[in-house]
């Protein structure tokens, strides 16, 4: 693969390859494959895609500039919060009337999950799109912390990036390098893996208090 940042669309082979060393993290159960798919998406148009300023996000979202639409999203990550707190304090007698209408509260749960996952995701994009001069080094941060959000989804722990001596190693780093490599973006990943590993830890431990 020879495909740069802001190179061409890639081919089918491309998607397949990437969807085949995400899925080497773990099983991926029936109700992530739609997830999954759309992670993949977002790794090929930040990683293939030129990345122009606002106009290409506006074409995209057909409403707003990027910036304005970033903010929504990232307001809906408390809001699904709310959403998820009431649907774990509902009481018996509100359980059953949903539950004979077919809906189970575990769906609901699933439903604001996966809402809350692809918002996430969504903001990244728009980030890249609404900075003034997007780099290739920008994309490389937005793949890498998509990367570590499936990685965590997939696996169940938090990447990391052990070492032996100064040699940088381990499942992640692989991760990131593979889907580098079919992207055809050139150069170590490593010093990016380990910026957006600390910012990771940062957010992860924020959340936790």
């Amino acid at each position: 693969m020879t495909l740069p940042v802001g190179g061409n669309p890639p081919s089918e082979a491309v998607r397949v390859a990437i969807d085949a060393h995400l899925r080497k993290l773990g099983p991926v159960q029936l109700e992530d494959e739609t997830w999954l798919r759309s992670a993949t998406d977002q790794l090929i148009l930040v990683g293939c895609e030129k990345i122009k300023p606002v106009k290409a996000f506006q074409r995209a979202s057909g409403r707003e500039p990027a910036a304005q639409y970033a903010a929504k999203l990232r307001a809906f990550g408390p809001a699904a919060d709310m959403v998820e707190n009431a649907i774990d304090a509902l009481l018996g007698p509100t359980v059953l009337a949903l539950a004979s209408k077919g809906i189970m509260r575990e769906e609901l749960r699933q439903i604001v999950r996966r809402l809350r996952q692809a918002a996430s995701v969504t903001v990244t994009v728009a980030n890249i799109e609404a900075a003034p001069q997007a780099t290739s080094t920008t994309a490389r941060v937005a793949l890498v912390r998509i990367l570590a959000n499936v990685y965590q989804k997939l696996t169940g722990t938090p990447p990391t990036l052990p070492h032996r001596g100064s040699i940088a190693y381990g499942p992640f780093l692989k991760l990131v390098a593979d889907t580098f490599c079919e992207l055809g973006i050139k150069g170590n990943p490593e010093s990016i893996v380990v910026a957006v590993l600390r910012e990771f830890r940062e957010n992860h431990s924020l959340k936790k208090r």
